[in-house]
């Protein structure tokens, strides 16, 4: 297999664009090159069938367009995560507990609710299917984010304010028989995990930083497991995730270049030289889209198989019809 230098390419682009996010690909083969060659971990992908449209939460540009006043939104945020909740409980086999809400959140996101999660994929070819389902007249986006950075910089963050702990491992403190004390660390259970989770998004949406929390919620149902599903969480439903990001790339940047000046040879360790570092934009041209959807059908990603169910299924075989499929080999070997 030919290769595709990804890392090359963005310090290229860097060169002339050091906190640009777009990162274009000539053809059609060096998308697919590079999304076959992509790190297997660290990072999450989205896919969006309008290149125009930028990084927001369907709960955001709902309170965008009801003319709601700033003041406003989280009651209505609150409001509307109750009333999902209290209907969804008889129809959930096992639904989360009620003070879960990261796993409400995630559920009321699958199933079409406005809320400050945005969707992700650990797959960008599942997103890449996202982002040319949908007939267009328009290129798409397959956008591309650095969770793994995202967690070291928000673990730094929450470390100051002294609940760092809580994504790994908890503090135990024993009192010994002499009076004395030792304190040990251990790894946190299902609950202790979910309370720490919680216990983090409930302070970040206190603040007024603008951050795209990573979240991967305890509760998975099959449609989430299929498309590999985790989410950012909107701290602050002010801003595109995009913008948030550069403008922290942007002082980080300026950090760099201030060290540089006064400490000349030596690196400044977990620098980022350009926002490409944590998120890029991959514009998908428009002309594609149908060869595209073929190679993804070859590896099995398709309606039916990204939404378990009968109404995957059907949509699948309507996708079938709508790109003029040739026959499959169930055709060409049943009578």
């Amino acid at each position: 297999m030919p290769s595709f230098d990804l890392d090359s390419h963005i310090r290229e682009l860097s060169k002339t664009d050091p906190l640009g996010i777009e990162t274009p690909l000539e053809t059609i083969g060096d998308l697919l090159l590079c999304l076959a060659q992509w790190p297997a971990s660290g990072w999450a992908f989205r896919g969006q069938s309008d290149i125009s449209w930028p990084l927001k939460t369907r709960l955001q540009r709902e309170l965008e367009q009801s003319g709601k006043p700033r003041d406003e939104w989280r009651e209505a945020e609150n409001s509307i995560l109750r009333e999902f909740r209290d209907s969804a409980l008889s129809e959930i086999p096992a639904p989360p507990p009620s003070s879960d809400l990261a796993g409400w959140l995630a559920i009321m996101q699958q199933y079409g609710g406005a809320t400050r999660l945005l969707d992700w994929s650990g797959s960008p070819f599942v997103s890449l299917y996202f982002a040319v389902k949908d007939p267009t007249n328009t290129d798409a986006a397959l956008w591309a984010i650095n969770v793994a950075h995202l967690r070291s910089m928000i673990g730094s963050t929450t470390m100051d304010m002294g609940w760092a702990d809580e994504f790994a491992l908890g503090r135990v403190t024993e009192h010994r028989a002499d009076g004395s004390k030792h304190e040990r660390f251990e790894l946190y259970g299902p609950d202790q995990w979910r309370n720490g989770v919680n216990r983090v998004i409930r302070t970040l949406m206190d603040q007024t930083f603008a951050f795209p929390l990573p979240v991967l919620p305890l509760y998975l149902d099959s449609r989430m497991k299929a498309q590999q599903a985790l989410f950012t969480l909107d701290t602050a439903l002010e801003t595109s995730i995009e913008a948030a990001l550069q403008s922290i790339c942007r002082g980080k940047r300026e950090e760099l270049d201030r060290w540089k000046k006064t400490m000349p040879g030596i690196a400044l360790p977990g620098a980022l030289e350009h926002s490409r570092s944590i998120i890029m934009k991959i514009p998908v041209k428009n002309a594609w889209r149908l060869e595209i959807m073929t190679a993804l059908e070859r590896m099995n990603i398709t309606r039916g198989t990204l939404f378990p169910g009968l109404g995957g299924i059907g949509g699948a075989a309507l996708e079938r019809i709508q790109r003029g499929s040739p026959p499959t080999m169930r055709d060409q070997l049943l009578p």
